[in-house]
């Protein structure tokens, strides 16, 4: 189920001497082959937020992408102002590039790692969560 407000639902781990705050993402849908983390990556940088984004979910048959193009889930983290986060979040839960489309979409808060950058990760993750993928920057 695609979260109707991503704003409402993320829950947010923040950083109150700083007023940043921090979610991981699962993106599900036609997302695997289609350039979303590339497009992702470019959203990251429309908002000023940090963090990364890579394949994730069932076993890759080419060491990128899982099995099929909707077998596999976009995740991530991401770090900011809270404004720009939450921008960020919905467009990632509701866009995408073409040929790509997004059933479900879940954003629960993270804990801050002081990422440098907002960057793509190349090595597919094989789990379905992002903090089992790498907890850190």
């Amino acid at each position: 189920q695609l979260d109707g407000d991503v704003t409402a639902n993320a829950t947010d781990a923040s950083d109150a001497d700083t007023g940043r705050i921090c979610n991981e993402f699962k993106v599900q849908g036609k997302v695997q082959m289609v350039h979303y983390r590339n497009w992702v990556v470019g959203k990251a940088h429309q908002y000023g937020v940090k963090g990364w984004v890579g394949n994730g979910g069932a076993a890759s048959y080419d060491g990128q992408h899982a099995k099929c193009s909707t077998c596999g889930v976009v995740i991530g983290h991401v770090e900011g102002e809270s404004r720009a986060v939450h921008g960020f979040l919905k467009a990632v839960c509701h866009g995408g590039p073409a040929n790509s489309y997004t059933t479900g979409c879940s954003t629960p808060p993270a804990g801050c790692y002081n990422c440098p950058s907002f960057y793509k990760e190349y090595k597919f993750c094989n789990t379905w969560t992002p903090s089992a993928c790498k907890a850190r920057c």
